[in-house]
């Protein structure tokens, strides 16, 4: 028996829940800043209303005027979001968030039932585990994909269960939108006239692979009731959480650019990471108002220290925030070795011209800025020969 736990519309119900007075009203998720306005969820109040997903945020207020308008909070809900994991850790070993539905998490019982009693049972200790504001709902199956089809059937603070003997029945009425799978495969499956989940089944999967690939297969048998793939349990990996607060809140680049300084530095002298570089970094911002911007990071190569620091200020030289910053942190994760790298010699380094540096000062100072540019290295990774290299300000 496997459960699955869904929240739907996860990160409104987050933010209701440090916000009760805002239960029940209609509310309306919004982008961070800088991003293009539109609507990225709503609650089922504001749906009955007529605002869609995608919409802009000026229709949707033209729309529904009384709506509550929540901008997105990664940070928040990457919090609430671990709590919740590891509050369901303690039922099961093997608890597995998935991926692609954010506020959905699969626990394998198997060989639990003398330790967790009878399905009810089950589903009551693991609705006490999670907060009532958040409309938690439970869904028990053999099987990953009908147990997220049953969670998403029952009512908030309940459970649905589906026998193993009738998965096949009780699937056949979903609609094909169900499938964990790209819109522009359902949409195509809509257009040959499939539209639930029984008449995917009732074709043949090797004509479903013949067209769709692979992915054709893998429907086909999640529609027929047989997946059987397992539950995977979190892998724990080595994590370097450093966060700082600034006296006060600020919005300068430079000083921010020193604080990030600061706190590479402090994740580079950990002792885990030692002869070792960082493969992931994540850089999280609170803002003065009690909002976040989080931004996630993959490294071709592993590093650390001065070279990790180049790389982040690169990529953040045109940030732009839209509030004063009030704490920042830094994650460091996917640590491997460091690649080997060949120096030069002090005597081989290419010396800094002393009189372009000055000419550049003087410029600066009869112009207001720098009319000189250098050639920097921003992803040399990249295929893209464009990407490499980046044309900057030189402002010695």
């Amino acid at each position: 028996m496997i459960a699955a736990v869904r929240i739907l519309n996860f990160s409104l119900r987050v933010a209701v829940l440090q916000r009760p007075e805002l239960d029940g009203a209609p509310l309306v998720l919004g982008p961070v800043h800088g991003e293009r306005p539109k609507v990225l969820d709503r609650t089922p109040e504001a749906a009955t209303l007529g605002v869609k997903l995608g919409m802009t945020m000026r229709d949707a207020i033209a729309i529904a005027p009384m709506c509550e308008v929540i901008s997105l909070n990664p940070v928040r809900d990457d919090i609430e979001a671990t709590r919740i994991l590891t509050a369901l850790e303690s039922l099961s070993p093997f608890v597995e968030p998935d991926a692609d539905d954010p506020g959905c998490w699969y626990l394998d019982l198997h060989g639990l039932d003398r330790l967790l009693g009878e399905p009810a049972t089950v589903a009551g200790r693991i609705l006490n585990l999670i907060p009532s504001v958040l409309r938690p709902r439970i869904g028990l199956a053999d099987g990953k994909f009908p147990a997220r089809v049953a969670a998403g059937r029952a009512a908030p603070g309940h459970y649905v269960m589906i026998p193993p003997e009738f998965t096949t029945q009780a699937l056949a009425t979903e609609p094909i939108a169900s499938l964990p799978a790209p819109v522009e495969l359902l949409q195509r499956f809509e257009r040959l006239g499939i539209s639930t989940l029984g008449a995917l089944a009732g074709l043949e999967p090797g004509a479903l692979a013949a067209r769709f690939g692979p992915a054709g297969r893998r429907l086909h048998a999640l529609a027929a009731g047989k997946d059987r793939e397992a539950v995977a349990a979190s892998r724990p990996q080595t994590v370097i959480i450093e966060q700082l607060t600034l006296p006060d809140p600020t919005a300068s680049r430079d000083i921010l650019l020193y604080a990030l300084r600061l706190l590479v530095a402090r994740a580079s002298n950990h002792p885990v990471i030692q002869h070792r570089g960082a493969r992931r970094v994540r850089i999280r911002a609170m803002f003065e108002r009690g909002d976040a911007w989080e931004k996630q990071i993959a490294l071709k190569d592993p590093a650390r220290g001065d070279r990790l620091y180049e790389l982040l200020r690169l990529r953040f030289q045109a940030l732009e925030l839209p509030q004063p910053v009030a704490e920042l942190a830094i994650e460091l994760s996917g640590m491997s070795a460091e690649a080997a790298r060949q120096q030069l010699l002090d005597g081989l380094r290419v010396s800094r011209k002393w009189p372009l540096i000055e000419a550049a000062r003087q410029l600066k100072s009869r112009y207001g800025a720098s009319p000189l540019f250098e050639i920097v290295e921003v992803e040399p990774w990249s295929r893209i020969p464009e990407r490499r290299h980046a044309l900057m300000p030189f402002d010695p």
